[in-house]
């Protein structure tokens, strides 16, 4: 009897960060009003790169561009998706040209980021354009879902606020809401890397 129902992937009252009614989202004009004075960065999570046998592995890449002002953390766009290397690369610039306030853009220093940083340089070189590349040092005592679950507080208080016109605004609240037993907690990974500096 349980295991259809199972299936179904229903949501279970004692999972999630927080509700989805519990979660805000902020107009595109009111978010438009609000992105002309954010300090802006972008923090990257690279998964899905990877391919065995023509198929990509179960991750996507998450892409979060933030600001924080007044204490809360807003959040005008996020990229997600299975991105090539070329394709991380490109959409890169394309995001630095889109948005040249840019002040930082946080990439862990892990395999993935091994892997592309070097393709990267040499891109920037190419192209006479530099991005500014913050490569992010995780402190090893303390595990993913303990660095994700520090966000709960944020979203309780609703001081983490998402434009509501984001693309992928269903990954996001299946994120948030099935933590930590979701399939996937990518977007949650560059929100908590996103909190590694000083407003954070």
């Amino acid at each position: 009897i349980l295991y259809p129902q199972y299936l179904m992937n229903p949501i279970v009252g004692t999972d999630g960060l927080v509700s989805e009614k519990e979660m805000v989202w902020v107009p595109p004009r009111a978010m438009a009003e609000l992105y002309a004075r954010l300090p802006l960065n972008l923090t990257v999570d690279l998964a899905g790169m990877e391919t065995t046998q023509g198929k990509s592995d179960n991750d996507y890449t998450a892409m979060s561009l933030t600001g924080f002002t007044g204490g809360v953390m807003y959040v005008p766009m996020i990229w997600h998706g299975r991105y090539t290397p070329d394709e991380v690369i490109n959409l890169l610039f394309q995001i630095a040209h889109d948005h040249p306030r840019l002040q930082s853009i946080k990439m862990e220093k892990d395999a993935h980021a091994r892997v592309l940083l070097p393709f990267l340089k040499r891109e920037m070189a190419k192209r006479n354009k530099w991005l500014p590349i913050t490569e992010l040092r995780r402190d090893s005592r303390i595990s993913k879902v303990q660095r994700i679950k520090g966000l709960q507080p944020w979203f309780r208080q609703g001081a983490i606020r998402f434009a509501a016109d984001i693309p992928c605004k269903m990954h996001i609240i299946n994120e948030v809401t099935r933590f930590p037993k979701g399939a996937h907690d990518d977007i949650l990974d560059t929100l908590a890397d996103a909190m590694q500096d000083r407003e954070g």
